[in-house]
């Protein structure tokens, strides 16, 4: 879906014209034109009572522009949802939504436990796609019961928070959405249709009967039909076809009852066992269709005599619950309850019939590029058939994360076709590892490699490309799970034998290449990673992923960063940031990856304001996506904030929070080290000791791992507290060479910084100025500055010695110097209590501090735009910055937030 504009025309997504032999309810359709004031309207009734045709009449007669989306089976796939909603929104605000393609093109590869985060940021971009539209115009949802997981809710009321206040929205429902409908009724927020709204009174009722019988009935038979269907339109209709050419209307009317179990059955009774033999011949074998044309038709009767199209006319015309869904007749589709009967009725006389017809349908769709239906008929009528098309289709689909559509077909299908074929059983794999678990994935992906090493393999090898397929696709999810795992020799061994069988035109590279990045990653090989995720960089691209290439800018900007390239790494990761924005992806836990790496530069650099606002960020954006390891990450970057400004409490309550978040032994322990190293800075070195003991202890078993860099580190820094210089050096002289080894240059030139300290301890006053030297030809090339914290007022002196001398690192060393003294200590980066404050404390800019104010005088971005001469675009990139800052999680939280600190009016 990498354009919009490029699809093919949808009758979903299309007001429908109102039914030929509908009666027409101006005042109703009046009433809801009143209620569109308010914003939201609700019709909800059970089947039958109209809510369609009434819909489409109003959208016939309204001056306002109408966006449509018919709910199906298919959007219960939260993807197929969110992009049914985007091609629906296009005619609204078009360039907008155009934008926004490659959030929802098939190019966003699975990952576990992504739950509808991806979906959530999806809709909310497309519901602020709608500032770009006219105030006056609708989005209609019609069959909203048709979302059964309560997933889908969430992000239909993240639509509803999102969308623009004068953008109004219509849901039709066959019960009420589980949305807060009392809140929003006691705000005055919500109109509501219900059964008594919609019931047909008794003039509508007898004018139905005319229009569909040409039967006048009289007040009494009409009082009768009125008490006996309750108004409810199905019935009358119903009612009304049965009484066709009937002489004795009274005693026609007096045997109508009114029960809707009864009426059904009496639909089957009165209407459908009375028509003749032809039209009963046609309406079974087009009752399997959800939409109908003419072509379509042809193709599942078997026939090439192209009467189809007349035939559809004739029976629209004979009102026999046939509805167009275009103003050419080019679509058409039966009353749901009209077609449950046909199809039940099918079934039972002549089940082979069905079977076939299924068949054919699936033919006809997969000629048309339709997988989707065509899937969903072969299930019905050949295994054989649908197994093929699910090979197929199954990539592509998890690629654009819609594994909830996968699993669906997959489990459709019988066990002994299923395992048939590897292609299948490695597509459950990947799909039970992005939507459900890792545990339920194993045993499948187990399974598929074996079938894959069997030695009879004739039927796998009968279609080199497909089994080449499958192998890539298990070996790309085998080092997936191992790069998790941490298990990088596995990992490695993996991804060699997927790159090996996979084409460079295959979905499954760009995964591989990020699990063989995170693998050189946790080695430490720095060098390593690099390359291999500027290679992600490219498979992402080629293959249209647009998340996926996000993610492997952030993480190809974190390497660059250990590798001490700070400016490269910074460009990086505006890039994945502006690669985000357009689509909407801003809140995505791989763009705040990148965002943590900016943040990590700022601080580097001195930049406090911007690294703690890149810091909120990442926790509010955490919290969004329930992710915890980005909410974790956010939380360690604002106590590395306040340690620079020197709030040691403010860091240890940012650490107590890491620690709340934190579900792994391995994150607890690296905060053990954290808040020694926080209370070491803060002159209180007894946590720091005492952690070096238990790990003095730890280190006699020769199992032990050499410790990390900044272990190290803080055991050098305690060792020198206890006047133990030489074996200060002895731990850290030998891991300069091992970081410049692994091209990890910003541990390096920390390393030489802390080796300058500490030869300068011992007297070598000349090495440890060569080694500062050296620090400081990093810092002068990618402007290095928290680095020379290290050792507070000794490493001042030397810096200050190197400024005296007028040398050729003089400048650079008066610049750390300035920026570290430009840090009172003791200084705070969390919020004051209450007083007047102008936002700067928070690190707003001024166009953002307007921005704000702005919209605390309720003003919608589109007003803000014109207000202040700059584009929608540039409006949100300010609200995503004031939401970042402040911890606000959208408009409401963030105007209350500078409210109640003086910040506004």
């Amino acid at each position: 879906m990498a354009d919009l504009n490029d699809r093919p025309p949808d009758n979903r997504i299309a007001p429908p014209p109102p039914p030929r032999r509908a009666v027409s309810r101006p005042d109703l359709v009046a009433r809801i034109e009143r209620a569109l004031d308010g914003g939201l309207v609700l019709l909800s009734a059970p089947a039958g009572f109209g809510k369609t045709s009434i819909l489409a009449e109003w959208a016939a007669r309204t001056d306002r522009p109408v966006a449509w989306l018919a709910i199906g089976p298919r959007d219960h796939d939260p993807m197929q949802f969110a992009a049914h909603l985007a091609a629906a929104l296009r005619p609204l605000a078009p360039s907008a939504v155009d934008a926004l393609a490659p959030l929802i093109a098939p190019g966003r590869g699975p990952a576990e436990g992504q739950g509808t985060a991806g979906v959530e940021a999806a809709i909310r971009a497309l519901a602020g796609a709608l500032y770009g539209a006219e105030p006056s115009s609708v989005l209609v949802m019609d069959d909203v019961h048709e979302l059964a997981d309560p997933a889908h809710w969430t992000v239909v009321e993240a639509f509803l928070a999102e969308r623009p206040p004068s953008i109004a929205l219509i849901l039709a429902s066959r019960s009420d959405p589980p949305l807060p409908l009392a809140r929003w009724r006691l705000a005055g927020a919500l109109a509501e249709f219900r059964e008594a709204d919609l019931r047909l009174d008794r003039d509508a009722l007898m004018a139905v009967v005319a229009h569909v019988a040409g039967v006048s009935l009289t007040g009494a038979q009409a009082a009768v039909l009125e008490a006996r269907t309750e108004g409810w339109a199905a019935g009358v209709q119903a009612a009304a076809l049965a009484l066709q050419d009937r002489q004795d209307v009274a005693a026609a009317v007096a045997r109508f009852a009114g029960d809707h179990r009864f009426i059904l059955d009496y639909l089957d009774e009165e209407v459908i066992d009375r028509q003749p033999p032809a039209v009963l011949s046609f309406l079974l074998d087009v009752a399997i269709l959800d939409r109908l044309s003419p072509a379509l038709c042809d193709a599942v009767r078997g026939t090439s005599s192209g009467d189809s199209a007349a035939w559809l006319d004739r029976l629209t015309h004979q009102g026999l619950f046939l509805q167009p869904l275009d103003v050419v007749g080019e679509t058409y589709r039966f009353h749901r309850l009209f077609a449950d009967r046909l199809r039940h009725r099918l079934e039972r006389t002549a089940p082979d019939r069905a079977v076939a017809l299924h068949r054919r349908a699936a033919a006809w769709f997969a000629a048309n590029d339709d997988l989707d239906d065509a899937i969903a008929h072969a299930l019905q009528g050949d295994t054989a058939l649908a197994a093929d098309l699910i090979g197929q289709a199954a990539p592509g689909r998890l690629a654009g994360r819609q594994a909830a559509t996968v699993l669906g077909w997959l489990r459709a299908l019988p066990e002994q076709a299923l395992r048939a074929d590897p292609r299948l059983m490695v597509a459950m794999a990947w799909a039970l590892f992005a939507a459900e678990s890792r545990g339920k994935a194993e045993p499948w992906l187990s399974d598929a490699e074996a079938v894959l090493a069997a030695p009879d393999r004739a039927a796998i090898d009968a279609s080199p490309a497909a089994r080449a397929e499958a192998l890539g696709a298990a070996a790309a999810l085998r080092a997936q799970m191992a790069s998790w795992d941490g298990d990088v020799d596995e990992a490695l061994r993996h991804s060699a034998v997927a790159l090996d069988v996979l084409g460079p035109g295959s979905i499954w590279r760009a995964n591989v290449a990020l699990a063989v990045g995170a693998a050189h990653h946790l080695r430490g090989d720095v060098t390593a990673a690099i390359e291999t995720f500027r290679s992600a960089v490219v498979d992402a691209d080629t293959a249209n992923r647009a998340e996926a290439a996000i993610l492997a800018r952030a993480m190809l900007a974190e390497s660059l960063f250990l590798a001490g390239r700070l400016t490269e790494a910074a460009a990086v990761a505006e890039q994945a940031l502006a690669q985000a924005e357009p689509i909407g992806g801003i809140d995505w836990p791989a763009t705040a990856r990148a965002g943590v790496v900016l943040g990590h530069i700022h601080l580097e650099r001195n930049d406090l304001g911007a690294a703690a606002a890149a810091a909120e960020r990442t926790i509010a954006a955490g919290r969004r996506a329930s992710t915890r390891v980005l909410t974790f990450t956010g939380l360690l970057l604002r106590a590395d904030v306040r340690v620079a400004a020197g709030d040691h409490a403010g860091a240890i309550e940012a650490v107590d929070e890491a620690a709340a978040v934190a579900n792994e032994p391995a994150l607890l322990a690296d905060l053990a080290q954290f808040r020694a190293e926080i209370e070491l800075d803060a002159g209180r070195p007894s946590a720091a000791v005492a952690l070096e003991r238990s790990r003095a202890a730890a280190a006699r078993d020769p199992a032990t791992p050499p410790p990390s860099v900044s272990a190290a580190m803080l055991s050098a820094n305690v060792l020198l507290l206890q006047g133990r210089p030489a074996d200060a050096e002895a731990l850290i002289a030998p891991r300069v060479a091992e970081c410049h080894t692994s091209g990890n240059g910003l541990a390096a030139t920390r390393l030489r910084v802390l080796l300058a300290l500490i030869r300068a301890t011992r007297g070598r006053q000349d090495s440890a100025r060569v080694l500062l030297a050296a620090a400081l030809d990093d810092a002068e090339r990618e402007g290095y500055v928290r680095s020379f914290a290290i050792g507070g007022p000794a490493m001042q002196a030397l810096l200050r010695h190197v400024a005296a001398d007028g040398g050729p690192h003089a400048a650079t060393a008066q610049r750390i110097l300035g920026a570290l003294a430009s840090d009172p200590p003791g200084a705070s980066t969390r919020p004051e209590p209450p007083r007047a404050r102008t936002g700067t404390e928070f690190g707003l800019s001024e166009r953002e501090r307007e921005v704000l104010g702005l919209v605390s005088e309720g003003l919608t971005n589109q007003e803000i735009a014109d207000r202040l001469v700059i584009s929608i675009a540039t409006v949100k990139r300010h609200l995503t910055n004031i939401y970042g800052k402040l911890g606000a999680d959208g408009r409401t939280r963030a105007v209350a937030f500078a409210r109640a600190r003086g910040m506004i009016g």
